[in-house]
């Protein structure tokens, strides 16, 4: 993902890829503005900057807890 929250609720976003900007929010507390819980930077050398998920617990998406519903129902 390329946007995220930080701790004041401000959106913070990696589109333009600045290094300026990269370096500013390392070390931050950033949250996915889906869900609320907390992400990290990655920004290695392989990928392009983003954040992910700190923790391994599995999201559901809107759309997965519907098709669910319909399946039970």
């Amino acid at each position: 993902m390329l946007i995220a929250c930080d701790e004041n609720n401000q959106l913070v976003s990696l589109m333009s890829e600045s290094e300026e900007l990269i370096e500013k929010i390392r070390g931050s507390k950033l949250y996915c503005v889906s869900c609320g819980e907390q992400v990290r930077l990655k920004n290695g050398q392989r990928k392009i900057a983003h954040f992910a998920h700190i923790s391994k617990k599995k999201l559901v998406t809107l759309s997965q807890k519907e098709r669910q519903k319909s399946i039970f129902f």
